[in-house]
């Protein structure tokens, strides 16, 4: 009798509303961003969000699977469900959006492109674990300069001519 009505009630249960999950996602990224920043030795710190009073749809839906209300593909380590999604599809937005600049000139954190997501059903709580990664203006500049560097260079190896100096094909 019991396992009948759980069933039922289970069956009742419906995957939250796109609206409801845009809103919960907003959220999260917020929360998240909020919760970035430094440790006493400069490095990032972790970061930990739980929201409380979430169903197993909508942990589902996060994780990307949507049509797995009874968590049957997760996997399952003491009283949590665990998944490792990207940060991108979890919070639904674009690279720039998981990035937090800092009062300090030209230092960021950017949230890391995998978090954990973990949902607790004895007590319906929702939690995204997540690291950092420290920024600074000219990372992304640099990082662009080194490539062109590396394409140049092989190119020139490869046969290719290159003028160095002029930073052009011959």
């Amino acid at each position: 009798m019991f396992q009948q009505a759980r069933t039922v009630a289970h069956t009742a249960q419906s995957s939250p509303a796109p609206p409801q999950l845009a809103a919960l996602r907003k959220s999260l990224l917020k929360m998240a961003k909020q919760r970035l920043g430094f440790e006493d030795s400069g490095g990032p710190k972790s970061w930990r969000v739980e929201v409380p009073g979430q169903d197993a749809a909508a942990f589902a839906a996060l994780a990307g699977r949507a049509g797995d209300d009874r968590l049957a593909t997760f996997v399952k380590r003491g009283a949590y469900y665990h998944a490792e999604v990207s940060a991108l599809a979890l919070f639904g937005c674009a690279q720039s959006d998981l990035q937090r600049w800092f009062k300090r000139e030209g230092v960021g954190i950017e949230i890391d492109t995998a978090v954990t997501l973990r949902y607790k059903p004895s007590d319906a709580t929702l939690a995204v674990l997540g690291e950092g990664e420290i920024y600074t203006e000219g990372t992304a500049a640099q990082e662009a300069e080194q490539q062109a560097m590396y394409r140049h260079a092989s190119m020139a190896l490869s046969g290719g001519r290159w003028d160095f100096q002029m930073g052009r094909p011959c």
